[in-house]
Parts: C-alpha cells; structure tokens; sequence
C-alpha cells in the first residue's frame, strides 16, 4: 500500500535530500539506501528459541544460581527502546514439556504456544501463519523434538514471509532476529533454504527479509566430540539432536567411545556412539559467504562464550573439564558455555564476532592446553538449566548451569572480549576462533544483554509536532477519556478518544509522531499514551480508538490525508479504514472515535488548529523549491506565502495536481523501494501465563 510522505514545519532538510536521492536511485537505477530522519526504523524483533526450550526461556531468570540484577532478553529489549518484541515458539503447543527451575521446584507443562503467556507466535498455528499448510514436499514434518530442524526452518520462513509481504495478522515489513542456540540454526536454514528451494525437502517461501540477526550460543560448526556423544545417547536421541550432529572434518560417519571424549570407561551406560554427519549442517557448512536474505543484505552477529576448567568441583565447568580431559581432546577448542563447544559459536561468516571469557586451545606439540583470558564474564547457556549427565566419576552427578548466563545479564558499563569486527570470514571452529584473534589482546565490549541490543539498529529519534483533533462536522476537539467514569468497563474504555470537548485543555492536547516509514503515530499529552486501534472490541465498538499503548506497533500507526477543502482524515494502517466520530451514538461513547469508514464523509474531517488550520503551515511540498536553500527554511517561506500543493491520499496511491515540480512527486518514489512495506495489516498477540522444561538446552 502506497503512502505519502508529510513534510511538516519542523522537518530537517536532511529528510527531503533523504527523498530526492531516494527517486534518483529510482529513476536512473541507482543502488541507493533511504535515509530517514532517524534512519533506523524500529523494525519487529523476533527472539526464537532453541533445541527442547519454549518461549519461556526468553522470559525467565534463574532461582538458585542466578546474579543481582539479571532480567530476562525481552523484558530487557522492550525497556531499552525495542516496542516490538516477540517471541516465536516453534514447538507443536501440544507437545508440551517438563520444566524445573535450578532449585529443583518446577511446574506444570509450559506449551510453545501464545496462551502460555510467553510466546506471542507459534509458526505451527495454522490458523494465522501460511507455514502449516504450504511446508509440504518430501520430508516428514515430526512432533516435537523430533520435528526436523529442516521442518522448523520452514515454518520460520513462511512466518517472516507473512510479516514481510502483510497477511491478516501484521503490518508488512523486514525484521530483526535474536536466535539462542539452535534457534540460531533454525534462521540460518531459513534464509539459506528460501534463497536455494532446490535443496531442500520442504516448500519454502521466495527469499525472506531479514535486517539483522544476532545469534547467541548456536552451534554453527555443529554438535561435535563429547557434546554430540552425549546428546546422541539413547536416552536423550531425537531428531533435532541428530540435525545439529557432525563427525570431525564433516565426516559423513564416525564412531565416538568414552575414551574420545573422556568419559568413565567403566560406566556401562558409556557404549561407543556410531554418529552420522547431519545433510543440513553439512549443506550450511559448504557455504563460505553470509546468508544474505532476499536484498542479500543480512547483517549477521555471532555471541559466544568460553568457560575454562578450573574446577571440576563447581558444576557450570564440568562440561568444560569433560571436553578437555587429558584421555585426549577431540577439539582444538576445549571450551564450552556448559552446552555449547565455544569454537562452534562463532563457526560461519558473519559481519562480528564475540566471545567472552577465557578461550582454551589444545596445543598438539607442547601437548597442553593454554589458555586465553579475555577479562571478561564467561557466560553459561541459559538459566534453569541442569542436568544429569550420567557419566560417572569425577562428573557430579548433577550438574546446573549458573551466573552470569547471556540472556540475562543486564549489567550496565563495559567488559572485555574477544572480537572481530571486519573480514570475519571463517566458517569452522578454528577459524572462527582465529577471526576473533583470540591470542592478542581483549577489547573493551558491553555485557551481553546490552551487547545484543547495541548489535540491533538503535532507536529511532522521531520527529514530532503539536497537533489538535477537532471534529469538522460538529466542531468539538477529541478528547482522551481520562476520568474515573471510564475505568472498570468491559471492554476497557479507559483513554477512549471522543470529539465531545468545546475547548481544548490538556485532555485534548495531542502530539504527532513522525515514523520513519512515513507513517504517524498519535500520543496524547495528558497521559503518554499512544493511541491504538482496538481491533479486537465487538459488535459497535469494533475499532474503537483508545490512548493506551507505551509503544508503537501497526495498532497504533496512521497516516494523516490531506482533503481539499482544507480539513484532514486520519487513515489507521492497521485496518486500513478512516477513522469516524459517531455523531450518532448515545451514551458514555457518543462521539466516540472508530476506524470503520471505506471513504471520507463529513464524520471523517477533522481541524487541526494548532496548525493554523487552511492558512498554516499543514503541507506537504512546496512550488518553489531553491537547492542552494535548506528545505525548512524554503518551506516556512512557502507556509508563510501560501504558495505550496496540498495532497490527498488515494486508496489507488500517490496522485499529485497538474504541474507540481519535482520535489512534489518525490514521496511517490517510494514505494519502489520498499516492496516489502506496502501492504499493512492487522496485528494481534495475547498474553496469559506459562511455565519450564527439564533438561539440557540447546
């Protein structure tokens, strides 16, 4: 869906020369990026979970071995400038799992899906999301954790596809991802098998867009040595577990005894494992560039962490001091985070490299390990989790991860870690440890939860204006129904916008937020709030407008039309109506304000007079454009004379008056270059509660 560009009194000129090189890339082929005012829009976050873990991973801290101050990465995300963070469970919601806390007390079963209150999608709800029913092909979709990771990508991709292209469920447009550990491999496969569909047994969607993705703890290079051994054990085996293995060197097969990886021999449980490289890992590992989605842009960032042995005694190294047991190292890298081998982490090409903590290197001549301190916090998996390993002496017999843990280190201030920042190109453990430089010295880097959000495009500085909603047709400002008549009502009416007020006070005053995507958002000044469309209300009250959302998402986008006879409409993105004051309603919501209308009647025009209503300075491009003069100031001179054109939005596009000048016609360039942003829609989450699993994540 085509928009138009509002230039108000208050604009820099830096946003028109923004447009102008956006319609010269246009016009003459040029490959160019638009650069708004705040030049990162605020995109979707998506948080994917990983291998036998829900979405309340993505919520939950630690009880027993945690640290003050940790949070959760979406509560984190959303405190620090991110209104848009969801949670994307992957799981069947009828496979439910066991969860434990690390002290041992626990829950219910915690579904993967929206009511539990942790997910805000599940891709397997095939009732909102077109994965279900068009991943078909060859393969075998399974359930649970025995669905196959090439299965769950798919699903993952048709999800971004719906939100890239718009569907009846979210405004279209790119997103951003955090993957933790095999949810890092589920977005890697998904923009590898939607770019390549021949290689593949399922149905993928065309190339997916993706802005940036952060992966934390996955295993690029593979489960390899004593971690592969241990997971593929009977009693853990499934098929995602077989997904992620790989025998050294990518050998096709291999077989992997207690003496390999260090294990207790004698242990009757401890029978040599006949292992078989993964297809898919194999198939991501022959790729020596980035996935790039479907702009082949992708910005990817690699977390990691390396906990040394220094103790087998304390519980969050023991699987570090497996791995590294003198019976022989199956890996250079001895390092783990307590699940994950540390040189796995950072095994593909990707735009930065991060590991934290100290990094052990088996050195074949000296026949040592030594090792490299960063001076940072070496970081464990994720919270809650423990797990017995089974493996006799001198493993304990249960083991936890604890403190600090990456999704919920919220410390503020700076660290030290490992880092490349250019040229990280390697696509195996050793090379990818080599990017990171780990031998030299240690640069100054934030803790993990501000890192991954310093990874993210950073907030948006929006422009903003005064502006005052008054009703045309019976010339009453719109108020935010603030007052104790409007609590406790069903559904909520608290911050119901109605044109009832014969004066504006501070109710009525309300200001406009300009989105970089060309959109509004509208915020009353009396409570903060924005206003949002209530798309879920029955019957009458369908639509209804309230000033109640701290963030901004497509409930609460619009874009202002611009009529002839000198008045405006307000269009909402969501569901793609003009809004309407019910004259005709009785009752505490007379007057209400609904977006219901298909087209512009005396019930849709509203006054802006904070503006200056006809003679202000309300418009949006000027005749007389001087490019030796800044865009405001050429634009206040035109406000102040009159001389500028005034547009009306058509649900057909962008039209123009006869002879407008160039500088008029910009803002219908646009949408050219973003495809991908032309067709909003409709977005709905819920929230209840929810709870855990039980064993070792991945």
């Amino acid at each position: 869906m085509a928009r138009l560009i509002h230039f108000p009194c208050r604009r820099r000129g830096a946003l028109l020369m923004s447009v102008l090189l956006a319609a010269l890339s246009v016009m003459f082929g040029l490959d160019a990026t638009v650069a708004m005012a705040d030049t990162a829009p605020r995109l979707p976050v998506l948080v994917v979970h990983g291998y036998s873990d829900t979405c309340f991973g993505m919520n939950a801290t630690a009880k027993q071995f945690g640290q003050a101050g940790d949070t959760s990465i979406s509560a984190y995300l959303r405190s620090h400038g991110f209104p848009d963070v969801r949670n994307v469970g992957y799981y069947d919601p009828a496979a439910g799992m066991n969860f434990a806390y690390d002290d041992g007390t626990g829950g219910p079963y915690a579904y993967d899906e929206v009511s539990s209150g942790h997910c805000d999608v599940n891709v397997t709800d095939e009732t909102k999301w077109s994965g279900p029913g068009k991943c078909k092909g060859t393969g075998t979709p399974g359930f649970g954790m025995s669905d196959p990771l090439e299965h769950i990508a798919c699903l993952f991709a048709w999800y971004v596809h719906d939100v890239n292209v718009g569907d009846a469920n979210h405004a279209g447009t790119a997103v951003d991802v955090v993957a933790h550990s095999m949810g890092g491999l589920v977005v890697r496969a998904a923009e590898y098998f939607s770019s390549f569909p021949a290689d593949t047994h399922f149905t993928f969607p065309p190339p997916i867009y993706i802005r940036r993705v952060v992966t934390v703890a996955t295993p690029h290079d593979g489960l390899q040595g004593a971690v592969a051994y241990f997971y593929n054990k009977p009693k853990f085996q499934d098929q995602e577990v077989m997904d992620m293995t790989v025998c050294k060197g990518y050998a096709d097969t291999c077989t992997v005894t207690a003496a390999n990886v260090g294990a207790n021999q004698n242990d009757p449980d401890n029978k040599p494992e006949n292992l078989r490289t993964s297809w898919i890992m194999k198939k991501l590992h022959t790729v020596t560039y980035k996935p790039g989605g479907a702009d082949g842009r992708t910005f990817w960032a690699l977390i990691g962490a390396s906990v040394a042995c220094d103790s087998w005694l304390d519980g969050r190294m023991a699987n570090t001091c497996w791995v590294t047991d003198p019976a022989g190292p199956y890996h250079p890298f001895t390092g783990t985070d307590f699940v994950v081998q540390s040189d796995s982490m950072l095994a593909m090409p990707a735009d930065v490299k991060i590991m934290y903590g100290k990094v052990e290197h088996f050195d074949e001549g000296a026949q040592k390990i030594i090792a490299y301190d960063s001076g940072g916090p070496a970081y464990t998996h994720e919270a809650n989790t423990c797990f017995n390993p089974g493996l006799g002496w001198p493993m304990p017999e249960k083991v936890c991860a604890t403190a600090p843990f990456y999704l919920n280190d919220a410390r503020s201030g700076s660290t030290k870690a490992f880092a490349c920042t250019a040229s990280c190109n390697g696509n195996t453990g050793d090379a990818g440890m080599n990017d990171v430089k780990y031998t030299g010295s240690a640069v100054t880097e934030p803790y993990s939860l501000a890192q991954i959000a310093a990874l993210l495009p950073p907030p948006p500085a929006y422009d903003t204006t005064a502006l005052v909603l008054r009703s045309d047709y019976s010339k009453s400002y719109v108020s935010a129904e603030l007052g104790s008549d409007y609590t406790g009502k069903t559904p909520d009416r608290l911050g119901m916008l109605r044109a009832r007020a014969a004066s504006p006070g501070s109710w009525e005053a309300w200001t406009e937020v300009f989105l970089s995507s060309g959109h509004i958002a509208l915020r009353n000044n009396a409570s903060g709030k924005y206003v949002s469309v209530e798309l879920n209300y029955p019957g009458a009250d369908q639509n209804e407008l309230r000033a109640r959302s701290d963030t901004i998402g497509p409930w609460e986008t619009f874009d202002l039309v611009w009529n002839s006879d000198h008045t405006y409409s307000l269009w909402s993105v969501a569901v793609r109506k003009y809004v309407s004051a019910e004259m005709s309603y009785t009752g505490y919501n007379q007057y209400e304000l609904r977006a219901r209308a298909d087209s512009i009647g005396p019930w849709e025009r509203f006054l802006n007079d904070n503006a200056g209503g006809a003679s202000g300075c309300f418009q949006y491009a000027c005749d007389n454009l001087d490019p030796t003069q800044s865009f405001s100031t050429q634009n206040r001179a035109a406000c102040n004379a009159g001389a500028y054109h005034r547009f009306r939005r058509h649900r057909t596009g962008r039209r123009r008056h006869a002879g407008a000048p160039l500088g008029s016609q910009l803002p219908g360039q646009l949408g050219a270059l973003h495809p991908i942003r032309q067709r909003p829609d409709l977005l709905s989450m819920g929230r209840t509660s929810g709870s855990r699993l039980q064993r070792a994540r991945v």
